[in-house]
């Protein structure tokens, strides 16, 4: 019993059962005028060294369209406003997690992305007014710039986490003349 413990001592990874991959790491040089784009995958998302992510979007948006059609396969025992809220639940959710890392594309690059919620609608004969509205569901580019509005607003009261508030620092206030 003594040997297992003096073993596990000296090799942690046995304690833990924690094997090394080399695979979950790598280099990679970001810069927008690369010639040959790599893509690398970080936290489930799939990231270019040009940082472009049109990738990532694409993925997100395949994704979200497969679960549309999921949830529209039931559509004959769901109300449109239960079938929205799945939308909300299992595609939505799935599209919002990636706002930091796509938010700086362009707009034709999240193009893609922005048809899943228009598909959305269109099934269920919605407009983005009327979602809006009667089901607290804005366009995904509004979303998205709530959301970083949200992260900047977090920063300014200091109580975001530590990782992004040592990187960006809230702008001191200008004193006004009386």
């Amino acid at each position: 019993h003594s040997i297992f413990h003096i073993d596990s001592y000296s090799n942690p990874q046995a304690l833990n059962q924690i094997m090394f991959d080399p695979d979950k790491e790598s280099f990679h040089i970001l810069h927008p005028r690369s010639k040959n784009p790599e893509y690398f995958k970080m936290l489930g998302i799939t990231f270019d060294t040009q940082l472009k992510m049109e990738k990532c979007i694409c993925e997100l948006a395949a994704k979200g369209h497969s679960r549309i059609c999921m949830i529209m396969r039931c559509r004959k025992f769901y109300l449109c406003n239960i079938l929205l809220r799945l939308y909300k639940q299992f595609v939505l959710s799935g599209i919002e997690f990636a706002t930091p890392a796509i938010y700086h594309a362009t707009e034709f690059a999240l193009n893609p992305l922005e048809r899943v919620q228009l598909r959305m609608l269109e099934e269920l004969e919605y407009d983005e007014k009327e979602a809006l509205l009667n089901h607290a569901l804005a366009p995904l580019r509004s979303k998205r710039d709530i959301a970083m509005l949200g992260l900047l607003h977090w920063i300014n009261l200091g109580i975001a986490p530590s990782c992004l508030s040592d990187f960006i620092y809230p702008a001191p206030c200008p004193s006004f003349p009386r």
